[in-house]
């Protein structure tokens, strides 16, 4: 069963300027409140360890060796190896700092998970950056792991992401 996810229209309008929160709706094979708290504490954890600098335990978090990510930019990290030399210099560099905020996570039968979040990424050398990064999780041996991990971005306003999908039918969609 797949979920459909609707975009409360009430809450994406824009007043003075300022874009308020959107938030999709529905959930596909429910999950116990249980599972999807240690979800959400996993994702916390996982953005706490980057955002520590501390590769070893954020790599921890993927669900094996060779868990593939790919970035905004193009970038492709296919094994621990590739991840460091992508993220290296991040984990070196003790300018930057990242903030995370949730938009959705979703736990379909307590066995696989999506967590979706805006993350602001702020550098002396590279600026203001903000993107949406999308995971999915996967239990493995009880432990909640990344299988998959992408973003979305940069995005200049929270808003720019929605306007990209604004009028868009299925007739839309690449066959």
């Amino acid at each position: 069963m797949r979920e459909k996810l609707d975009v409360n229209e009430d809450e994406i309008a824009v007043d003075n300027g300022e874009p308020k929160e959107a938030y999709t709706h529905g959930e596909a094979l429910a999950a116990c409140d249980r599972c999807t708290a240690e979800l959400k504490a996993a994702a916390e954890e996982f953005d706490a360890a980057f955002a520590g600098r501390d590769f070893d335990k954020w790599f921890s978090f993927f669900v094996d060796g060779n868990v593939t990510g790919l970035g905004a930019d193009g970038t492709i990290g296919m094994n621990k190896e590739s991840w460091g030399k992508i993220l290296g210099s991040y984990f070196e560099d003790p300018t930057w700092r990242m903030k995370t905020a949730p938009v959705k996570i979703a736990v379909q039968s307590c066995r696989t998970g999506q967590v979706i979040e805006r993350v602001r990424f702020d550098s002396p050398a590279l600026g203001h950056i903000t993107f949406v990064h999308v995971m999915v999780w996967v239990r493995d041996h009880g432990d909640w792991k990344i299988a998959l991990q992408t973003e979305a971005g940069p995005l200049e306003t929270k808003t720019e992401l929605l306007h990209q999908f604004e009028g868009r039918t299925t007739a839309d969609i690449p066959a």
